[in-house]
């Protein structure tokens, strides 16, 4: 089983790297003896940049294309993108050149090796059933996205019109609401309250100076 390995992460400086993300699925596949093609990074906000625009993207169409890897491994349905259709679209084109996808958060694999027990009618319902599970992600990782972002702006706004003077986080070129934005995931995080700055700077893949950034706009916002 030849396969490739994709890593992203959207910040372009040097505060987020994707060495978790390739050790993680390195370790899936020297386990499961799946022989490692390429691994394919990127520095890239899947927000802001359309996904046939992306080179990653684009160099794992050119292996499956060339028949030099059965499958894609990614650490969680966003490294692929941020939006429901160009997840889907992408994931069904692969598809089509018979090349899977290993989602390892959710434990997927969007194409099974026919190991001859199964069923046409199986393999169909089998294909279906994924197919629904990440449609449905998909679109609520997309909704919940634009819903916190436009809670956050709302609360910005209002922060604004009290008088409160937020101004841009210390030392950054962006302003709160872009900020905000590029960081959801981290707000998120916040916002559950279940884990220390550190330990969501590790799983967000920033410093833990970014974390505290967005604890002080999210703290202005809530004591309006």
């Amino acid at each position: 089983m030849n396969v490739a390995i994709l890593v992203r992460v959207s910040s372009k400086g040097d505060r987020q790297d994707t060495e978790r993300q390739i050790n993680d699925l390195t370790k899936i596949a020297n386990e499961k003896k799946w022989n490692i093609v390429k691994v394919i990074k990127a520095k890239v906000s899947a927000t802001k940049t359309r996904i046939n625009n992306r080179k990653d993207i684009a160099e794992i169409y050119d292996l499956a294309n060339a028949k030099k890897i059965d499958k894609v491994l990614v650490t969680e349905i966003t490294r692929i993108g941020r939006k429901a259709k160009e997840i889907r679209d992408t994931i069904e084109d692969l598809r089509d050149k018979n090349v899977g996808v290993f989602i390892q958060t959710l434990h997927i694999d969007t194409l099974l090796q026919d190991d001859g027990t199964q069923s046409e009618l199986q393999k169909k319902m089998s294909e279906m059933a994924v197919n629904i599970i990440l449609t449905i992600l998909g679109e609520l990782a997309e909704v919940e996205a634009l819903r916190l972002s436009n809670r956050i702006l709302s609360g910005l706004e209002t922060a604004k019109k009290n008088g409160v003077i937020l101004g841009r986080p210390e030392g950054s070129k962006l302003k709160n609401n872009d900020f905000i934005k590029k960081h959801s995931k981290v707000v998120r995080k916040l916002n559950e309250g279940k884990m220390s700055i550190r330990e969501i700077a590790k799983i967000c893949e920033v410093s833990p100076f970014t974390v505290q950034k967005a604890k002080k706009i999210l703290k202005a916002v809530q004591n309006i």
